[in-house]
């Protein structure tokens, strides 16, 4: 993760002369952790984060992921998704696509899985940041019970509870995304 989190403070670097805000999702929540904090990130926003705590792990999630992890097919992509997303029908006709790339990214990358929570005196170096956490209320692997104490003890931020299942909140919602940067509060000496 230490890796990821240089890597996250170089691109952010390289995007903007300003100050940006990073918008980190699930895994991509704890490399926005794992980044230095400085100047040139003036808040963050973390949704359904991993990094602050450990996943839920349930005997239903090995059931759809050992599969897709053994042997690939489209079914078993959409099978992994529906449980991401807390439906228990097909998926949508918009969703094939996000099975196929689920399907690529299994076919030719080795997943990390869910990481373990980030060490606190990395955490707590962003507690003078503006951050945002969020998450849907029915969240399969992060739900607000399971993020609140460690948002609030490291970060000094409040959980935003999205109403709805699942953990795909900002595919399945986009318009949560804009909303939840609009939370932020501007840094000392930022513009906004």
């Amino acid at each position: 993760m230490a890796a990821y989190g240089r890597w996250a403070g170089e691109i952010v670097g390289q995007v903007s002369a300003d100050p940006v805000m990073v918008v980190g999702h699930s895994l991509g929540a704890a490399v926005a952790l794992a980044a230095k904090p400085g100047p040139q990130i003036s808040g963050l926003v973390l949704v359904s984060p991993a990094g602050l705590s450990r996943a839920c792990l349930t005997p239903a999630l090995f059931g759809v992921t050992l599969p897709w992890l053994a042997a690939l097919t489209a079914g078993r992509s959409q099978a992994l998704l529906r449980y991401m997303s807390g439906q228990t029908r097909g998926m949508a006709g918009a969703d094939h696509m996000l099975a196929e790339w689920m399907t690529l990214v299994a076919r030719h990358s080795r997943t990390s899985l869910a990481p373990l929570p980030l060490p606190e005196p990395i955490v707590r170096r962003w507690a003078g940041t503006s951050v945002v956490v969020a998450t849907r209320a029915e969240d399969r692997f992060y739900p607000p019970a399971r993020i609140d104490r460690p948002a609030r003890t490291l970060l000094d931020a409040d959980v935003v509870t999205v109403p709805g299942p699942g953990h795909l909140g900002p595919h399945e919602g986009p318009a949560l995304l804009p909303a939840l940067l609009g939370r932020l509060r501007p840094s000392k000496g930022t513009a906004r």
